[in-house]
Order: C-alpha cells, then structure tokens, then sequence
C-alpha cells in the first residue's frame, strides 16, 4: 500500500499484531517466519516500492531513487560514505548479494562472558543460517550458473587477478591464501554488472524479489506493507509502546494504533535514530553507541591489455590471507558512473584514469572496525542523525598492510602501475611480473607516508553494524553492555525489539547479509 491507496481508502489508523519498521533483510526474514507462525504482520517501510520492471542502466536514476539520502549519507567529518538501500527490500535490493557464513571467531567473541556476553545459542543459531542458505539458494556463483559458464558470468577483470594470486603463492609459498569464487543469493546469474541498481532479471533473490512476494503469496490475510511511510516516532508509556507514527511522504501522518509487538528491523542507523528521537532508553541504555563497520576502500591496476571489468559480476571472488585476520579482499568492479566516484585522482588525473576504464581492475579491502562511532543529533539539520568517526590507529594501519598486500599481489599479475585512492594522490609504478626490491620498497614506504589519517585516502561502507548491541548485561550511557537482551527485546520495554545489524556487538569483517537474516531467522524463535 502505497501512500496514494491509503489516502484514496481514507486510511490514517491501522491495526496490527506486529509491527515491523524495515523491509530489508531483517525485518522481510522476521516476517516470513512470524506469519508462518500465525501472527497478523504489518511492514512499515520508508523507501518507495519499486518494480524490478522499472530497474534501468540509468546508474543517476537508479541511485536517487534506491538509496539512502541518494547515496550521500556520510559522517559529521564528510570523510567517511555510509551506503545503505532505501526502498521495499532494503538494502538487498541494492547489494551484491555476496554471503558469508558468520565466522566462528566473531560469534565466539560475541558470546564472551568477559566481554559482550550476547548469549546467543551457538547451535540454534548455526541451524538458522543453514534454513537461510537453503530458503535463498545461496551458492557458489560456479554452483548456480546454468545459461552461461560461471567463467563468463564472472567480472573478466577477475582473470588478471586470478592469475595474480596463483603467481604469488606460487613464489612465496610459505604465505598461505584463501581465494574462491563468492557464494551469494543469486541464482543463474547473467552478469549484466548491474547488482549494484537492482537486478532487472530477477536473477538476485532479494527481499522484494522472492520473499516479500512469497509472504504475500502465502499469507494474504496476514501479511500488509506500507512503502514511503517514514517511522518518526514511538510513543507508550509504563514500559510498552502504544503508538507507531509514520509520516507518509505525501505530508500526511499514519497511525499504528495499540500493536502487540514493535520490532525495529531499519538498519543500523535508523534503527537507532528512531530510539534516540522517540526518547527509548535516554540516559539508561546506551542506543546509539558502540557502533562499527567492515571499513573499505579500494586498490586500482591498470594492465596493458583491455581487461573490460565492468563486464561481469561487480563481486566476483573473496581472498584471505591465513593468519592474517580483521580484513579480506573482494574482487570489485563497477558501471562507470559508480565507478567514477571510486577512482582516484583529481580533475585531469581523474579523467585519465577513467579513459583507462575498460583496462583497470580493482580488488577492494574490507577492515572490521573497532566499535568507536555514535551517533548524535545533527548540529546544522534537525532531525537527522550525524554518525559521528574517526577511524582509529589500528585500523588505519590495518588497512595500510592489506593495501600494500594486495599491491605486491597485483604486481605479480602485471599490473603496470597501482593505485590506492590516497587524497595525496599519486601512481605506484612497477614492472611487469615480478617487481624489483627497490620498487616493493618504493610503494610500501610511499603508502605509509602518505595515509596518516582519515583526511589521506577514500574510505566508506555498506556495513555499518552496532548501536544496540545485544548482551546479557543490561548496559547504561557509562558502561558497555546490551540495549537488547539475548530474545531481542530492549531493556525497560515489554512489547519492543530490535533485530538488524544494528544488535552486532562488533563488526564481522565479512559481508554481513547472511548474519543479519540468520540473526533475524534466530530471533524470530526466541522472541517472547
């Protein structure tokens, strides 16, 4: 129900059992499984509804009309981009569908007693992400590919780093890495290199592709969504919220009158924000802080031949160094527009690297952050959240060693010269094959020198987490500890939830798609 029908029905009040704010990845998951539970569930999403028949190439229309704040959403520094979907399906819509299982490491710290004590079941919830793999057919794209050969449907740019990677472990063969081809929700993909815009072929089984349709398909009678309905504020009192109100993007407002149960499932920045404006756990429970990210940002190659990167899966393989964690590497690659505003240099550099286009790859690096942002009000705009960060030293220099990594890896797969989209912008140049001593030296010192801080190199993420972590230890503004206890319930509330990234007591590191649905899949048993 869009805005337009609610307002032709003469709709400003609804009832509901649950109320879910967020159609993502989270709140679609919780819906399909509390209505196969019986439960009467309304969606309530502020992005628009948009048909895949509507998805185009037009990179600038897809964008505006896709995206949070347009794709503009970035720290109070100006510094740091924050991408994340806002339309029905959330941010799979938008993303490259690319699943990781939730590393055993990352739930083991978690789970610390002597740290963020989360009190997840570790077997219930390993049972969860393998009823999400199989409801999604998440596979390797090798796997899944039937119409072309997954050689083909991959980024052609891929082959360079292929061989690039196969060159270095074969001359350092002490130093072990992980490189295979992603697995993700996309089933017999074409490799059109549009993930990124929304699959027009319906290949990506995306929230508003497979399982917001098969709800509705199964549930008629229990099952609503309302898109372009903005949650501004929930309102109760003696621990239980009363009142869901939305603004409709049409100026009109939309009530929620009395629901059952509340779950916040808008992702880690909205869900947050809407506690802060609506005054839940202010002064008691530390929403909003604490929050994290798989940091990234981006290495370029330029090689002699046309490489025609952007012809292909956007992510197409992962790579990890043993024993070397807190970051990993994807094979990465875009449409020009998207692509323009990763390439480094400015002005007349800038428009030569992009003549460069179709003989560059690019591998990005993903940093599980430390949990030092938060969130405040917006000194300049009322209303809207400022994501206040500074990357910290470790890591910073994190991101320096994977960079200088994964250029001596390049170089070894000919790359001509490399480049890291430092603001001190410069080329790295090397030889062909394998580089010289001296130029290894060059280019590592060279990086270091120039990457200090966050004003001296691109950074951004799709993968912002935390903000209302999930613990056993009910935590206050002073101390760590959860706004959410182990079934997902907000400290001091006794119909209200939150379920998305936004519960992750640290980063993943990895693409946390599969986390947040097996997150949401878990709590949707443990719910009370």
């Amino acid at each position: 129900m869009t805005p337009q029908v609610l307002r032709q029905r003469g709709i400003d009040k609804l009832t509901a059992d649950v109320v879910i704010i967020g159609s993502g990845a989270a709140g679609a998951t919780l819906a399909e499984q509390l209505a196969a539970q019986g439960r009467d569930v309304l969606i309530l999403e502020k992005g628009p509804y948009v048909h895949p028949d509507q998805f185009s190439e037009d990179e600038v229309d897809m964008i505006s009309r896709l995206y949070s704040d347009g794709a503009l959403q970035i720290s109070q520094s100006l510094r740091f981009t924050v991408l994340q979907g806002s339309c029905v399906g959330g941010t799979t819509v938008v993303n490259n569908a690319v699943c990781f299982d939730t590393p055993q490491e990352v739930l083991e710290h978690w789970n610390d007693p002597q740290g963020n004590n989360a009190g997840i079941d570790i077997e219930a919830y390993r049972q969860a992400q393998q009823a999400v793999r199989e409801r999604l057919q998440v596979k390797s794209i090798k796997d899944s590919s039937h119409s072309r050969p997954w050689e083909d449907v991959i980024n052609p740019g891929d082959r360079v780093i292929t061989q690039a990677v196969s060159n270095y472990r074969a001359q350092e063969a002490a130093k072990k890495l992980e490189f295979d081809v992603i697995q993700a929700n996309i089933t017999d993909c074409l490799g059109c290199g549009y993930c990124n815009i929304g699959c027009k072929y319906g290949r990506k089984l995306s929230m508003l592709d497979d399982v917001l349709p098969r709800i509705q398909q199964e549930h008629p009678d229990k099952f609503r969504i309302v898109s372009e309905a903005e949650v501004t504020r929930l309102n109760g009192h003696g621990g239980k919220v009363t009142e869901v109100v939305a603004q409709l993007r049409d100026g009109r407002q939309l009530v929620i009158e009395n629901p059952k149960t509340v779950i916040l499932s808008a992702g880690t920045i909205a869900s947050s924000w809407l506690m802060m404006r609506s005054g839940i756990g202010a002064g008691q429970l530390p929403v909003g802080k604490y929050l994290s990210f798989n940091m990234g940002s981006p290495l370029h190659g330029l090689w002699d031949d046309e490489l025609k990167s952007f012809a292909g899966l956007q992510i197409a393989h992962y790579l990890r160094p043993e024993g070397q964690s807190g970051f990993v590497y994807e094979t990465w690659y875009n449409p020009p527009v998207a692509q323009a505003l990763a390439m480094p240099g400015w002005l007349d550099t800038h428009f030569q690297n992009m003549r460069n286009y179709s003989r560059m790859a690019a591998v990005g690096v993903l940093v599980g952050t430390e949990s030092n942002a938060s969130l405040s009000s917006a000194l300049f705009l009322p209303g809207v959240p400022d994501i206040v960060y500074t990357p910290s030293e470790r890591d910073l220099n994190t991101l320096v060693d994977a960079l200088v990594l994964l250029g001596k890896i390049m170089f070894r797969g000919g790359a001509k010269t490399v480049y890291a989209s430092t603001r001190h912008y410069r080329s790295y140049d090397g030889g062909r094959g394998v580089y010289s001593a001296e130029q290894v030296e060059a280019f590592e010192q060279d990086l270091r020198r120039l990457v200090k801080d966050e004003r001296d190199i691109l950074l951004g993420t799709g993968h912002p987490q935390g903000g209302n972590r999930i613990s056993k230890v009910r935590g206050t503004e002073g101390v760590k500890g959860g706004v959410v206890d182990p079934q997902f319930k907000v400290y001091g509330y006794d119909n209200l939830y939150v379920c998305d990234a936004s519960v992750f007591p640290s980063a993943t590191t990895v693409n946390p798609q599969l986390t947040v649905m097996t997150m949401a899949r878990y709590a949707s048993g443990v719910m009370q």
